[in-house]
């Protein structure tokens, strides 16, 4: 019998289907059935199709006709291979030899300075004789009881005998402190961290073979941004982090920085009553417990803020059991893994958006601050000033002005040296100048003049300082200290007083304009009157911030001052009062250049070291005091969050960014997030969201009403909803949510109330209808059938509820046609 090709190639490609999932019985079964159909010729061809050998199918020709009952089993009872064990009754005490050396206490095994992988045991045993491969070794390996094992450390070394009882007065200390309402801290350095394209350890989901590419090895590029330090602060009862990213170098007095700007920053408005602090800290490092300059600056901190500061060690050998080390430090290593950290502002946003499910939350900052390195606090510092004061008591009679410092309860007049020093001089306490009567104005001009006296400078007239008194006060509340620092830095500025005197009368400003207090050394832009009393106005008085940012496209004038303010540590009504008079309700959201000069531009200019023209573009209330008749018209602008990734590089200081964008704006086209939620939502599963807002954009350039009409289409769509809705939309609206919910499901977002973003395509849509009708000669009636007809045919579908609840038609009927159609109507484009 002549089987046919056609029949060759179906019995060929069942068999390709089939043999993957079938065992060796099954498939000669299935030939010899096979074989039994095509009657004679049939094993020939079922062995060409299946490219076996003949006598294959001929037993499962045999096997069949036996009618022999199921196997249960591939194999017979005693069938294939045996065992290796079986084979060699020797192999597997060899095997037990060769791994258990160390406990026998073997001196002569092959494998004792050698890893014992299976592959070299499996070597070894062959070399004796005992021929076995790498798999059978591991599985005899495990019927032994064997497993893959690391180092347990546990072995601790030498021993506190009051180990114990040092943690035990820790945990009173800190039990103490936090029942009492007084801060707790953790702190300690992080390890260092390399900036720039290197390897960071972990893993992180990308696409199939586009892993990120980084160098190819770990040393230090001299050229590029160095590496980042970050010094922690961690509150164990408010369960916070505060994390400064340092460049230079880890010292003793960044450690203490970074407690200095948590406590201006954070602690001090979180525990307003505090008198106490503690600290706990491992015992090495740069603040370690050996380290004089740690011990010096922290007592210039408890000096500056009022605390009384407790340092608890943890003992040698303890660090991990530091709080930080394992509620802050582990959760962010966690959450920048297997990311290249790029740059600083990585390093800063990728550990502020670290948080955990007990509710951490993390503030971090960037420290550009120069540390050197080498300062040594030595036993002589004391002495030797101590030796200098009573030298110049011998041979002058000296006044030292202390400003800031409790003379008494420094310890300098203690010990025998501090009895000579107490003999020798008079202590005098001073508090700030009044400046009420007549007479005490009268001493704050006397130390004025004193001061204007010790100036030692070519071009400056005698007296003029004095008739600033009045303004003198109010800028440093009569302290000596702040004036001081005050005259100094204005004599060291040759900008602060380039201005040239006038003959008017003497500075008095009212409370409203009153600057504030700023000490000298932390102030970037220093505002002074002129020698004659006049405040200038020359642009030229600012000098450029240290931490210089861009604005965001459309941002707030308000929310960029408070960000420059955030990055260079100063007030934001600092900054505004140096553009204008200070708003009474100043906040980000602020947007307003009332009181302005036309110097006012340049002097921002200046302050944050972008052109005018730039900062015109990017500030709109800028751009409409320098153009304010400027051809066109604006759309209807709303408060909102711009998208978190074009933030991310204008925004380092992690603080809040707030915009005006246009009304029918609901996405950032650029990185597919829709910005209208709490939490940008990825818009990459919503193709048709992102085209909607594309023809939401073309409508918006034709009519300048879209957010009218785009408020009526939603309130449409919601009637619809409410009342009843066709099946097919709705299926539509429940995949889109399914699709907005799968996100939420992976952590990417929280989908809070993602209907808006469901029906957004649908309102869309609706939007183009009510601002396109068909013909403006149609009654409102024909209006709404004509719309209802082109709702069916733009949609594919037929809205049974339309003709009989009628929600659009009192909607539409109320639209001042004049104000949001065009002259000429618009032909509808097809969906």
């Amino acid at each position: 019998m002549r089987i046919s090709e056609s029949i060759h190639h179906q019995l060929a490609v069942k068999f390709k289907v089939l043999f993957p999932h079938l065992d060796e019985r099954q498939r000669r079964l299935m030939m010899g059935a096979e074989a039994q159909i095509l009657g004679h010729g049939g094993i020939r061809a079922i062995a060409r199709a299946a490219q076996v050998s003949e006598t294959t199918v001929r037993k499962g020709v045999d096997e069949l006709e036996a009618g022999e009952e199921p196997l249960g089993r591939t194999r017979r009872p005693g069938g294939g291979r045996k065992r290796a064990v079986d084979l060699d009754p020797g192999l597997r005490p060899a095997l037990l030899a060769l791994v258990e050396p160390d406990e026998r206490g073997d001196p002569m095994s092959p494998l004792r300075w050698t890893v014992k992988s299976t592959r070299s045991l499996a070597g070894a045993l062959t070399r004796q004789g005992h021929r076995v491969s790498a798999d059978t070794i591991g599985d005899l390996l495990r019927e032994e009881g064997f497993s893959l094992q690391a180092g347990a450390k546990t072995i601790e070394g030498k021993q506190h005998p009051d180990r114990d009882a040092q943690f035990r007065y820790i945990n009173g200390q800190a039990r103490q402190h936090m029942d009492a309402g007084q801060p707790v801290i953790s702190v300690d350095t992080k390890k260092k961290e390399l900036v720039g394209d290197y390897k960071n350890a972990g893993l992180q989901w990308r696409p199939a073979g586009e892993p990120v590419l980084v160098k190819t090895h770990d040393f230090l590029d001299r050229q590029g941004p160095g590496k980042a330090i970050p010094y922690g602060i961690y509150d164990i009862a408010a369960n916070t982090g505060w994390v400064s990213v340092g460049t230079d170098h880890d010292t003793a007095a960044f450690a203490v920085a970074s407690i200095r700007r948590w406590w201006q920053a954070r602690g001090r408005h979180d525990y307003p009553d505090a008198t106490r602090l503690l600290i706990t800290a491992d015992a090495g490092g740069s603040n370690g417990y050996r380290t004089r300059a740690w011990k010096t600056e922290l007592a210039a901190l408890a000096a500056e803020t009022g605390l009384d500061i407790t340092v608890c060690h943890m003992p040698p050998g303890t660090s991990k059991w530091n709080k930080i080390e394992h509620r802050l430090f582990s959760h962010i290593s966690m959450n920048w893994r297997g990311r290249p950290l790029t740059s600083h502002d990585v390093i800063v946003n990728s550990i502020a958006a670290t948080t955990t499910h007990t509710g951490l939350k993390v503030h971090a900052e960037l420290d550009p601050g120069t540390y050197d390195t080498g300062i040594k606090v030595t036993d002589s510092a004391g002495a030797e000033a101590s030796d200098q004061l009573k030298y110049l008591s011998e041979r002058i009679p000296p006044t030292f002005v202390l400003a800031g410092i409790d003379v008494a309860a420094s310890g300098l007049f203690s010990g025998v040296r501090g009895q000579q020093i107490a003999g020798r001089y008079t202590v005098t306490d001073t508090e700030p100048f009044a400046y009420g009567t007549t007479a005490q104005r009268q001493n704050w001009r006397n130390l004025i003049a004193s001061l204007e006296d010790a100036l030692r400078l070519h071009r400056h007239k005698p007296g003029s300082l004095v008739k600033l008194d009045g303004y003198l006060h109010e800028r440093t509340d009569g302290a000596i200290g702040s004036l001081s620092q005050l005259v100094r830095g204005a004599a060291l500025r040759p900008s602060s007083t380039a201005a040239r005197p006038s003959p008017a009368r003497p500075w008095r400003p009212s409370r409203s304009t009153r600057p504030p207090r700023t000490p000298a050394r932390n102030t970037a832009a220093t505002v002074a009157p002129a020698a004659g009393g006049q405040m200038p106005t020359q642009p030229d008085r600012s000098h450029q911030l240290p931490i210089a940012l861009g604005p965001v496209h459309n941002e707030t004038l308000g929310s960029y001052l408070h960000r420059l303010a955030v990055a260079n540590n100063r007030p934001a009504g600092f900054l505004a009062r140096l553009l204008g008079p200070l708003p009474p309700e100043f906040s980000p959201l602020s947007n307003t250049t009332a009181g302005w000069t036309p110097h006012s531009p340049e002097r921002l200019a200046t302050l944050s070291g972008r052109p005018t023209s730039q900062l015109a573009r990017a500030l709109p209330a800028l751009a409409d005091l320098l153009s304010p008749h400027s051809p066109g018209q604006r759309t209807e602008h709303l408060v909102s969050r711009p998208c978190r990734c074009c933030t991310a590089r204008r925004s380092p200081t992690a603080s809040v960014v707030i915009t005006l964008s246009p009304a029918h704006v609901h996405l950032c086209p650029r990185h597919q997030l829709w910005t209208r939620s709490t939490h940008d939502i990825p818009l990459v599963p919503l193709p048709e969201v992102i085209e909607a807002q594309r023809r939401l954009d073309q409508l918006a350039r034709r009519h300048r009403q879209i957010g009218q009409a785009l408020d009526l289409a939603r309130k449409i769509i919601e009637d619809w909803s409410a009342s009843g809705m066709p099946i097919d939309l709705g299926k539509e609206w429940t995949d889109r949510l399914d699709r907005v919910e799968a996100l939420a499901a992976s952590k990417k977002v929280s989908a809070e109330d993602p209907s808006h973003l469901a029906a957004f395509p649908d309102i869309v849509v609706l939007t183009h209808l009510i601002l396109d009708p068909p013909t403006a000669a149609l009654d409102p009636k024909e209006l709404y059938l004509a719309t209802t007809a082109e709702l069916s045919r733009r949609f594919a579908r037929i809205y049974t509820t339309l003709g009989t609840q009628n929600p659009p038609l009192p909607a539409i009927l109320s639209l001042p046609r004049q104000d949001i159609h065009p002259v000429n109507p618009v032909v509808w484009p097809l969906r």
